[in-house]
């Protein structure tokens, strides 16, 4: 009986290229575009947004079968990357009265160098189940925390 493998050596080799040009780079922490347009308390309090909304990137991209990694080295180079920004950032009432916050990111996907696509998205909350029991930032992180999941979904459709 005639018997070849099942994989051979070039394509292993080309199989495994695929896999490491694959990988979506972003930043470890996501930066404002321009932090004098976002409210000095948002900056100077929410210092988590940033780390959060790229958390979130690589949670829900994973779950949509995304490689996406995290890296402190400049994206540029890299084989795809995402280039994200928080746009701005509001945060209106608390508590007691009520949270009126909204977060909003661009993002442009870069292949190779070129950029292949690029959005903006927006959340808005009003601080959701037990949101008089959150702070401010806390309600602003899970604006960030879906629009990570917003962009990992558009990304997933880039490449489809």
């Amino acid at each position: 009986m005639n018997m070849k493998p099942l994989v051979t050596g070039a394509l292993l080799m080309a199989v495994s290229a695929v896999s490491v040009a694959d990988s979506i780079y972003i930043n470890q922490a996501i930066d404002y575009a321009n932090k004098d347009t976002v409210a000095n308390n948002i900056v100077e309090e929410c210092t988590q947004l940033g780390t959060k909304l790229a958390s979130s990137v690589e949670t829900y991209g994973k779950k949509q079968g995304l490689d996406i990694v995290r890296t402190n080295d400049k994206l540029e180079g890299k084989g795809s990357y995402l280039d994200i920004k928080i746009a701005s950032a509001h945060s209106a009432g608390n508590a007691f009265i009520g949270h009126r916050k909204s977060a909003s990111a661009s993002v442009s996907y870069y292949v190779a160098g070129k950029k292949v696509g690029s959005k903006t998205l927006t959340r808005n909350s009003s601080g959701g189940f037990f949101g008089g029991f959150k702070g401010s930032c806390a309600v602003l992180g899970r604006t960030v925390n879906t629009i990570g999941n917003d962009i990992a979904k558009w990304v997933k459709a880039e490449r489809s």
